[in-house]
């Protein structure tokens, strides 16, 4: 699992979700750890957003972890629960954050879900308050220019 943020700022920290929210979380809820399986997935994740190209600023952290998570990348699991990866990935964020509050409460500690950003890919989004285990930062490098 690959993690991108600015230089300086713990790789395993939910500040930026906790007080802007995500996709999957609301503002001041603790604890989401946004992530992918694939480098260029997270990287394209924060250059969506960011309002500045990436570079030398930005680093990338390789994670190793072991979680519970609701797979939401399994089109069975998606129409079980009655969704779409459309709804997954699109703007409005409603159902997304409440599939969220619904299942950290169930027990999942994390969800794999479709990227907005990279079509076909995948994310990984944590809940370090319910985790048994915290994320280990495996590997750090700094995110090429180019990318």
């Amino acid at each position: 699992m690959v993690r991108v943020v600015k230089e300086g700022v713990d790789p395993l920290s939910t500040e930026g979700s906790r007080r802007f929210g995500g996709r999957y979380n609301v503002a001041g809820e603790a604890a989401t750890l946004y992530a992918s399986l694939q480098a260029q997935t997270a990287v394209a994740e924060v250059a969506r957003n960011a309002a500045t190209p990436l570079s030398a600023q930005w680093w990338m952290y390789t994670l190793r972890v072991d979680l519970t998570a609701l797979d939401l990348t399994d089109e069975t699991v998606v129409t079980q629960l009655g969704l779409s990866t459309e709804m997954l990935v699109g703007e409005d964020k409603t159902e997304t954050r409440r599939l969220a509050r619904e299942a950290r409460q169930s027990g999942f500690q994390a969800m794999i879900v479709p990227s907005a950003a990279a079509a076909g890919q995948k994310n990984v989004v944590l809940f370090l308050d319910v985790a048994e285990k915290m994320p280990e930062v495996v590997a750090s490098q700094p995110v090429e220019s180019s990318s």
